[in-house]
């Protein structure tokens, strides 16, 4: 679900790239708080099939903490947009790779995971440290969004698959 919300926002800021960041981060908080709460239910699911809950739970954390605080100071997370983005982006990149370092599961997921994971790291140390426009950088964040929504999807749909072997 949270990766097709992130490929909705891509899709929407890289259309509208004139939007204000501080319009774009308030979407960006409420697909966090979404996503945060989709992950906690399913770190929580997941002490059934493995110890890897502990890191789900900790990823859900971040995107309950970060989007909670975009709702909380809206004012302020607009202003610091790029640094709240690129903090969040770099975290969940780490927490995916340690994720995936944890779990057993097939060398192509694995592969695709810690892509993504790299994907979230490099993106968020790049928009904390470049100096472009707004415009160009919602595009940017837009085309992460969609990158990232659209992996986050495969990936989704290789650990149902997973899971439901595991179940039988």
């Amino acid at each position: 679900m949270s990766g097709i919300l992130l490929v909705v926002l891509g899709i929407y800021a890289i259309q509208n790239s004139d939007i204000s960041l501080s319009i774009l981060t308030k979407y960006f908080g409420t697909i966090l708080l979404l996503w945060g709460g989709f992950w906690l239910a399913g770190g929580i699911h997941a002490t059934r099939y493995a110890g890897i809950s502990y890191l789900w739970v900790l990823e859900s954390a971040i995107h309950l903490l970060v989007g909670g605080f975009i709702f909380t100071f809206p004012e302020m997370a607009s202003t610091l947009s790029i640094f709240v983005i690129g903090i969040w982006a770099s975290t969940v990149g780490i927490v995916q790779i340690a994720t995936i370092v944890r779990m057993g599961s097939t060398r192509h997921s694995k592969i695709q995971y810690v892509l993504n994971g790299i994907l979230g790291i490099a993106f968020g140390i790049f928009i904390m440290f470049s100096f472009i426009s707004d415009e160009l950088l919602i595009t940017f964040i837009g085309t992460f969004c969609l990158l990232y929504g659209v992996s986050s999807c495969m990936i989704a749909i290789k650990m149902r698959s997973v899971r439901r072997r595991m179940s039988h």
